[in-house]
């Protein structure tokens, strides 16, 4: 079983930069950028996924990731969030090869190496053998809250 407290601790958006402009008197660039927000209505919460919160059931997301992650941090953030507040668990279905999850403990199965299948026909096999029911990409994981 995951620990999410210890994904939790292990949360940063810190960058690394360059010693020799910071010490040369260079400043690096710290400009953040504001958080992104969905315009709109709040969504509605997704009874696959909330219902089961009460009950003995383990309770499985799939994430696919299909392209580099541009904060791995906040999409981190946001499952550990999503694990503890609803006991759920999830797996992370990588088309990229190494998307940045794993360093935050996440189970991540590589399907960019399907071979003579199809990562959707591997990923549809991972969906049987964990009991998955519901599968999001990274880019609709907002939508989820």
């Amino acid at each position: 079983m995951t620990d999410w407290n210890q994904v939790i601790s292990r949360l940063s958006t810190s960058e690394t930069h360059d010693v020799d402009d910071i010490l040369g008197g260079a400043s690096p660039a710290s400009a953040a950028e504001p958080p992104q927000r969905a315009a709109g209505p709040a969504p509605m919460p997704i009874a696959a996924l909330w219902a089961n919160n009460l009950s003995e059931e383990e309770v499985y997301l799939g994430v696919i990731v299909d392209a580099p992650l541009e904060r791995p941090a906040a999409i981190a953030g946001q499952l550990a969030a999503m694990a503890v507040e609803r006991s759920i668990h999830p797996i992370i279905f990588s088309r990229i090869g190494y998307c940045g999850l794993e360093r935050f403990g996440f189970r991540v199965e590589d399907t960019s190496y399907a071979g003579s299948v199809s990562s959707v026909e591997l990923e549809q096999q991972l969906c049987n053998f964990w009991n998955i029911s519901v599968t999001v990409s990274t880019a609709q994981l907002s939508a989820l809250r």
